[in-house]
């Protein structure tokens, strides 16, 4: 897939994402602060990526024509590579689905630190993989990040089973 397709199959999904998140906004319970509420913010970050996505998809239209055509054939390690970036980027959406997940269940210390463990076993090569370093560090990250906002920003994190 040449570059001219991706920005712009990237930019109409970030297009739908954008109409999609915007029209979550009106969902928002509103808290009143003065002049703003809780729907403002949400409804300016849909409008910029909204924008930022049309920019993407008229830049790659525009593109039309400037291209070369060049017929290149693959390797066999090209189309493996590229068959374990599609692999890695699957799983890191599974990653993240199933840690949400988790959040509501087990609290946001155990599902954010199994997320970071798996995470940094997942990126790094096999030979590389140093087990306790990445169960320390994920424990320690999210018990800091925890208290971080919890303590200092007065934010409520789900505590699962430490409630």
């Amino acid at each position: 897939m040449t570059k001219k397709k991706e920005d712009l199959i990237i930019g109409c999904v970030l297009v739908i994402f954008s109409l999609i998140y915007f029209i979550a906004s009106f969902g928002i319970t509103k808290v009143d602060m003065g002049t703003l509420d809780s729907s403002v913010m949400p409804r300016v970050y849909a409008c910029i990526l909204f924008l930022l996505s049309l920019i993407l998809i008229l830049t790659s239209i525009k593109k039309t024509g400037k291209e070369e055509i060049t017929i290149k054939t693959r390797s066999d390690k090209e189309i493996a590579e590229e068959k374990d970036k599609s692999l890695s980027i699957v799983k890191a959406v599974i990653l993240l689905g199933v840690s949400i997940f988790l959040l509501g269940v087990i609290g946001f210390i155990p599902a954010m630190s199994i997320y970071m463990f798996v995470s940094f076993c997942f990126n790094t090569k096999k030979e590389e993989r140093k087990y306790p370093f990445f169960a320390i560090l994920s424990i320690v990250t999210a018990v800091v990040v925890y208290f971080i906002f919890t303590r200092g920003f007065q934010l409520l994190l789900p505590n699962g089973i430490f409630a």
